[in-house]
């Protein structure tokens, strides 16, 4: 694949998609509360429900039009790209809130297992990348796999 069908096509599109996941990402840093991990889970299914408009769009945009299998295979590229780019939004946010918005306060979670305690960021950080990488990965390839196959039914 050229770079720069990688550029013009890809990367813009799978920013918008992690940029979706990471309104999960600030709301959850913000509560400061384990018990709010959910709303990154409710993040891995905004990211698809934006994987699965963008493939619907970008298909009836022409620019995935070969056949349905293209579709799933570019459809599945896109969700990789998103998924790196939501780890690395995810953990810029994390940094940017822990230096700024928390500052030397040194707590990191309320009501946290011991994994996550006070002075243990390594928990948050590993759940962080884990659902922005594996969770974001997972639901972009069920959107991708499902709307591009349903898309190039309905048009046929």
């Amino acid at each position: 694949m050229p770079i720069q069908k990688l550029l013009k096509i890809y990367i813009p599109r799978a920013l918008i998609a992690a940029a979706v996941y990471c309104i999960a990402v600030v709301i959850f840093l913000s509560r400061e509360n384990y018990q709010s991990i959910w709303i990154l889970f409710l993040g891995n299914v905004l990211y698809m429900l934006s994987i699965t408009v963008i493939v619907y769009l970008t298909y009836h945009a022409h620019l995935f039009k070969e056949s349905p299998v293209t579709s799933a295979i570019s459809g599945h590229i896109l969700s990789l790209t998103g998924a790196a780019l939501s780890v690395i939004l995810s953990l810029l946010l994390y940094f940017l809130y822990d230096l700024i918005i928390r500052g030397s306060h040194g707590e990191t979670l309320q009501n946290a297992p011991a994994g996550f305690a006070a002075n243990s960021t390594h928990g948050m950080l590993f759940v962080l990348v884990m659902l922005a990488a594996f969770g974001n990965t997972v639901a972009g390839f069920f959107a991708a796999l499902f709307t591009s196959f349903d898309v190039s039914k309905k048009t046929n």
